[in-house]
């Protein structure tokens, strides 16, 4: 045998089988890794040969989610509200006395834009000077385009007590959103109908924030199960501007009251247009968001 040929036995040729073996594993690729989509995880394939996960440590307690808040009616239009106040100071205006021609603060309203959401009143009505009122004897509107609104209506006027309450004044702010109706506010104040505000010589003024009266009943006939149906939200969706009606009527006889001053607060919302075009830009932002990268929450 030539020197430089091979001796079989150190060499040996591989089989039909081992070769396939090779070629079965050079083709087998590395442990692949692969996107779950609907947990927003990266997670390796497990081999056979992986080690089980440890589950003694799992906590199974529900773990926050990531997500954008589903949008509900009206969200995020409150960043779009404006408040707007007017104020009508040193009127001085009395109120004759056992009258129902009354007086009238008529004041115009201009430049504010929208239409509006909600309207607060506030009242100063005292005593003219060195005399006293009775609270009980007023009966106070305002009203505004189609709106009308019952302010006072004979606060404290009761069945069994047609008098009303006899306090000496009024600084307030009505409001549809306070927590107490004007009409029987010794009861909140005091805990009584029969115990005033003060129980000194000098009688006092109510003061806070207050539901407006809004009984639609005669002046004459009202009591306090009197329906309630001109409130505040009488003027809700209307445009601000205009003229605006304060009047005001002492309906017994007995004290003085003038009209010192009276303003107005609104919150304004946009119009339907200007609405549609804040919400349209919601909707846009939101979309934004949810295609930016890492914006995406996991599914339910």
């Amino acid at each position: 045998m030539p020197a430089n040929r091979p001796s079989p036995t150190t060499t040996p040729r591989p089989s039909g089988v081992m070769l396939a073996a090779a070629i079965t594993l050079a083709s087998t690729p590395a442990p692949a890794y692969i996107a779950d989509l609907s947990h927003d995880l990266t997670v390796p394939l497990h081999t056979h040969s992986a080690p089980l996960p440890d589950l003694s440590q799992y906590d199974p307690t529900p773990q926050p989610r990531r997500h954008l808040r589903r949008m509900s009616p009206g969200d995020g239009l409150q960043a779009f509200t404006e408040s707007v106040s007017r104020y009508f100071v040193s009127l001085n205006l009395d109120i004759p006395d056992n009258s129902s021609v009354g007086v009238t603060s008529e004041k115009v309203v201009n430049g504010i834009a929208g239409v509006i959401g909600s309207v607060q009143v506030q009242l100063n009505i005292a005593p003219t000077p060195g005399s006293t009122m009775f609270n009980g004897d007023l009966f106070v509107t305002l009203s505004h385009d189609s709106g009308y609104a019952i302010l006072l209506n004979r606060p404290g006027r009761r069945d069994g007590f047609s008098a009303g309450y006899g306090d000496n004044g009024f600084q307030i702010t009505l409001s549809d959103s306070a927590a107490a109706d004007v009409h029987t506010y010794r009861i909140e104040a005091t805990g009584s109908h029969t115990t005033p505000l003060s129980l000194s010589d000098t009688p006092a003024a109510l003061t806070g924030s207050w539901q407006p009266d809004g009984r639609t009943a005669d002046p004459s006939q009202v009591g306090i199960a009197s329906p309630r149906n001109a409130t505040l939200d009488q003027f809700a969706g209307l445009d601000p501007n205009g003229v605006w009606t304060l009047h005001l009527a002492d309906l017994a006889e007995g004290g003085q009251a003038r009209l010192v001053e009276w303003s107005l607060h609104f919150t304004m919302v946009p119009e339907p247009r200007e609405t549609f075009l804040a919400t349209c830009a919601l909707l846009a932002s939101l979309a934004l968001l949810r295609s930016t990268p890492g914006s995406r929450h996991p599914s339910r």
